[in-house]
C-alpha cells in the first residue's frame, strides 16, 4: 500500500486552486469583456447615428445605404443590404440576417423624418470581446502559477528543518536519548517534536530505574549468595544439623528473592498478562486463613472489622500479591501484642481494602521512597528483600488501583488499595 504524502497531497491541493482560480478568473474576465464590447458598440452605433447629415433624412435617403467602416446607416422599410422592418421600435435590438448577427440601433427622428437604423455585425464585438479576455486572462494565469510555485517552496522550506531532524535521529547512538531540538520547526510541528522528547524523557528515566534495579539486585544477591558458599563450606567440614538448616534458610531466602526480581521485571517491562473476574471477599479470607498461625506465632491480634462481598477485575492474580503484602508486612514489622485491623468495602464504585495496624510507623522521609525497589526504609535491620511493596505498587498501577502506605495520628500505619470493582451479579 501506498503511503500517503502530506506535501503531495498539498501539491496536488495547491494546483486544483490555482487552477480553479486561473479557470473562474478568465470566465469572469470573458464576461467582463463582453459586456464591455458590448458597451463600446452601442455607444459607437449612439455616436453613428447622432452624426448622421441631417440633408439625408428625407425622401432621397429612404432607398440610400451608407457603410462607414463596417457601420451600416439603413431607412427602415425600405429595400436595402438588411430587411428591417418598420415596425421595429426605438432603442437597441439583435437581430439575424445574411447568416451574420447584427446589433441594430433603430432611430425615430422626433421631426417625423423617416426612421432609420445603424447596425454593425456582432461578429466584431465577439472579437473585441475576446482579446480584451484574453489580454485580462494573462495576468490571471501568471499569478496562479507564481502562487502555486510560491506555495510549494514555502512547503518544501518548512518542511526542511522535520528532515533534517530525521537525519540527525538516524545518525544517533541507539542509547543517545537527548532531547530533540526545535529550532526552526514550525509551530504546527512543535507539539509532535515535544511529544517526542517526553518519550524520550521517559524512556531515559526508564533505562536509569532499570540500571538501578540491576545494581541492586546484584548487590542483594551477592550477600545470600557469599553466605551460601560459607555454609555450604562449613557443611562440607562438619555435616550438622545447624548448619543444614541455615543453609535451607539461605535458599529459600535466596528463592524468594529471585522469585519477586522475576515478578517485578515482568510488571514493569509489560508483559502480557490475563485477566479474570475474582470474588475479593473470598481470596482475602483465604489469605487470612494463611498467616493467621504467623500472627499467632508472633502474638499478634489478627482482626476482621468487615468484609463484604465485591468482585473486582484481577490482573495475573496481582490481587492477591497486594493483599498478602499488605497482611505479612503488618504481622512482620509490628511489635509483639500488637494488633491488626483487616477490613474490605465498598465505597460508591470502588472496592476498599485496608489495613490499620498499632505499629511504629515508618519515618516520614522514608515514606516517600517505600515504594522503591530494595529500600527497607525505617525496617532496614528487618527480615524481607524490599521488593514486596514494590511489586504491589506495580500491580496497582497496572490494574488501574490507588495503593497508599501513611501513618496514623498517634501511633500505627495503614495500608489500603482502592480499586474499580465489577457490579456483582444479579
Amino acid at each position: 500500500m501506498r503511503r500517503g504524502s502530506l506535501q503531495r497531497e498539498l501539491n496536488r491541493w495547491l494546483f486544483a486552486a490555482s487552477l480553479a482560480c486561473a479557470v473562474v478568473g478568465g470566465l469572469l474576465s470573458a464576461g467582463l469583456a463582453y459586456l464591455s464590447a458590448e458597451d463600446m458598440q452601442d455607444s459607437m452605433l449612439l455616436e453613428v447615428a447622432r452624426w448622421v447629415p441631417d440633408g439625408e433624412r428625407y425622401d432621397n435617403f429612404w432607398s440610400r445605404e451608407r457603410h462607414d467602416e463596417q457601420v451600416l446607416v439603413q431607412a427602415l422599410g425600405k429595400r436595402g443590404f438588411l430587411r428591417l422592418s418598420e415596425k421595429l421600435k426605438p432603442g437597441f435590438h439583435d437581430i439575424e440576417a445574411r447568416g451574420n448577427f447584427w446589433r441594430v440601433l433603430v432611430v425615430r427622428p422626433m421631426d417625423g423624418a423617416v426612421p432609420y437604423a445603424v447596425a454593425q455585425q456582432t461578429e466584431l464585438r465577439a472579437e473585441l470581446a475576446g482579446n480584451n479576455a484574453l489580454y485580462a486572462l494573462l495576468p490571471v494565469v501568471v499569478l496562479a502559477i507564481g502562487f502555486f510555485l510560491i506555495a510549494r517552496w514555502v512547503l518544501a522550506r518548512g518542511l526542511k528543518p522535520v528532515r533534517k531532524l530525521a537525519a540527525e535521529i538516524d545518525s544517533r547512538e541507539s542509547l543517545s536519548l537527548e532531547p530533540l531540538s526545535d529550532a526552526g520547526i514550525a509551530e504546527e510541528i512543535l507539539p509532535f517534536t515535544r511529544a517526542i522528547n517526553r518519550l524520550l524523557s521517559r524512556t531515559r528515566n526508564d533505562i536509569q530505574r532499570q540500571q538501578r534495579f540491576i545494581a541492586d539486585a546484584a548487590h542483594e544477591m551477592r550477600t545470600p549468595v557469599a553466605g551460601l558458599n560459607l555454609l555450604a563450606d562449613s557443611v562440607c567440614r562438619d555435616e550438622t544439623q545447624e548448619n543444614q538448616m541455615l543453609m535451607r534458610q539461605g535458599l529459600k531466602r535466596l528463592e524468594s528473592l529471585v522469585t519477586q526480581l522475576l515478578d517485578l521485571a515482568r510488571l514493569q517491562f509489560n508483559y502480557q498478562t490475563h485477566t479474570q473476574v475474582v470474588e475479593a471477599d473470598v481470596l482475602l479470607r483465604e489469605l487470612i486463613a494463611s498467616v493467621y498461625p504467623l500472627a499467632i506465632e508472633r502474638s499478634v491480634d489478627l482482626g476482621v472489622l468487615r468484609i463484604e462481598n465485591i468482585r473486582v477485575a484481577d490482573l495475573d492474580y496481582g490481587l492477591s500479591k497486594i493483599f498478602r503484602n499488605g497482611l505479612s508486612n503488618a504481622i512482620r514489622y509490628i511489635p509483639v501484642d500488637g494488633q491488626i485491623n483487616v477490613s474490605l468495602f465498598a465505597e460508591g464504585e470502588e472496592m476498599v481494602f485496608r489495613i490499620d495496624d498499632t505499629g511504629p510507623g515508618i519515618d516520614p522521609a522514608a515514606l516517600k521512597s517505600v515504594f522503591e525497589p530494595f529500600d527497607r526504609g525505617s525496617r532496614a535491620g528487618n527480615e524481607g528483600n524490599g521488593l514486596g511493596l514494590a511489586i504491589a505498587k506495580q500491580v496497582a498501577l497496572r490494574s488501574g488501583g490507588v495503593l497508599i502506605v501513611e501513618n496514623l495520628e498517634g501511633r500505627g500505619l495503614r495500608y489500603e488499595y482502592r480499586q474499580h470493582r465489577v457490579a456483582n451479579a444479579s
